[in-house]
């Protein structure tokens, strides 16, 4: 396994992380947008509507969903970075494979690819969790 597969494989790595958290920026932006809009729309409602009321309660649910997720769900970091090393293993033997060592490291492909996989679903995912970051 020469440097530059190596480099390669770190830089597929940082470019996945880029993108996971891109993609999660741009998701609680549309939320923000969404909950602007409603409040716009609101706003331009005349008092004498009676869908106004229940439109109040959407918004209302809303803000608190928005609230909840900022400041009780939780991501675990140092599982989610566990997990993508894990997965740059499994990229790293499999550029090892690519470039003629044992085909043996398929089954530690499989098994990092598998572990990765698993951790960065499990930990990922905006869960509560205690103040060890074991979910509830």
């Amino acid at each position: 396994m020469t440097p530059t597969n190596i480099f390669a494989a770190l830089a597929g790595v940082a470019a996945l992380i880029a993108g996971i958290r891109e993609i999660a920026r741009q998701f609680t932006d549309r939320r923000r947008s969404h909950l602007k809009h409603d409040l716009d729309c609101l706003a331009l409602m005349p008092e004498a509507v009676d869908f106004r009321q229940t439109w109040i309660i959407h918004i209302e649910r809303s803000i608190d969903t928005l609230l909840t997720r900022e400041t009780e769900l939780r991501r675990d970091p140092n599982g989610i970075i566990l997990a993508l090393i894990f997965l740059g293993g499994a990229a790293a033997a499999t550029i090892a494979i690519l470039n003629g060592s044992s085909s043996l490291l398929w089954i530690l492909v499989v098994i990092l690819a598998l572990f990765g996989l698993v951790g960065l679903a499990q930990d990922a995912v905006p869960r509560r969790r205690d103040a060890r970051g074991r979910p509830i």
